[in-house]
């Protein structure tokens, strides 16, 4: 009947927008461990250079908190509005 078709293709749209979501916060974990193991090895590298043993780490959480300060403020631009039409664009997509 018309409400079982209807209840189907909600259940398509849910699981299509579920899987995309699964497959960013996993493609997004991985991109984060390896952020993580290159910010090491580059604070790591640029203390040696400096001749001190924490100057690289601050270095880079500077880096860090100055890209963190642009995301926050353009986060509707950069992060809201392609999310957002991502999600709907998934929803809608017959």
């Amino acid at each position: 009947t018309k409400s079982k078709i209807v209840a189907l293709k909600a259940t398509d749209k849910v699981s299509n927008v579920s899987v995309l979501a699964v497959s960013y916060f996993v493609f997004g974990f991985m991109a984060a461990i390896i952020l993580v193991l290159i910010s090491i090895g580059a604070a790591h590298y640029i203390s040696v250079r400096m001749g001190d043993n924490f100057s690289g780490f601050f270095f880079v959480a500077g880096a860090y908190a100055v890209i963190l300060l642009i995301l926050f403020i353009g986060r509707n631009v950069l992060i809201k509005r392609p999310v957002a039409n991502k999600i709907i664009s998934e929803m809608l997509n017959d």
